[in-house]
């Protein structure tokens, strides 16, 4: 099944990161600045 996540914000990125530790195909969707600054740096979510 492919997932969709539609907003990458703090909710919708650690959401993405569940489903992807969870063997989802999961795809994540940004716009605007956000989604410029990501896919030139890309995305990491840390735990802490």
């Amino acid at each position: 099944m492919k997932i969709l996540v539609y907003g990458a914000g703090v909710l919708g990125c650690n959401l993405a990161r569940n489903l992807f530790h969870a063997g989802k195909d999961v795809t994540l969707l940004a716009r605007g600045n956000w989604a410029e600054e990501i896919r030139k740096n890309g995305l990491r979510i840390k735990d802490q």
